[in-house]
């Protein structure tokens, strides 16, 4: 058998070499590892909600807006808007809870969200 060979750097198969060595993977492998992962799951690589929530929030600065308006603008799934909303840093954005009245328990309260700070892009 013979020793270990020379790892290349930047493919799926290297970051297995990596693994196989027991080492830490180098960024162009763990790289190539996630693109290979995310094609292999037949995702995009980022998906764009968080931004175009951003922007979306951005063009009504100071005006409150839920994720019901949100998704109806968007074209995206309340959970979607949900989901993003709640992995984006706190300092974008600020959220109020809005007592609709309703009798249902669950629906009783209704989050709306507006831009605190714009970008500077």
């Amino acid at each position: 058998m013979s020793g270990p060979t020379a790892i290349r750097h930047g493919t799926r198969s290297d970051y297995m070499a990596h693994r196989r060595r027991g080492e830490a993977a180098c960024d162009a492998c763990r790289e190539a590892n996630a693109v290979y992962s995310q094609k292999l799951r037949g995702r995009p690589a980022r998906t764009p909600a968080h931004e175009r929530i951003l922007d979306l929030l951005e063009t009504y600065f100071g005006e409150w807006l839920s994720a019901d308006q949100i998704s109806l603008m968007l074209g995206l799934s309340r959970n979607t808007i949900c989901h993003a909303l709640s992995r984006m840093p706190s300092w974008r954005f600020e959220v109020r809870t809005v007592d609709t009245g309703s009798e249902a328990r669950r629906f009783a309260e209704r989050r709306e969200y507006r831009v605190r700070v714009r970008s500077y892009l």
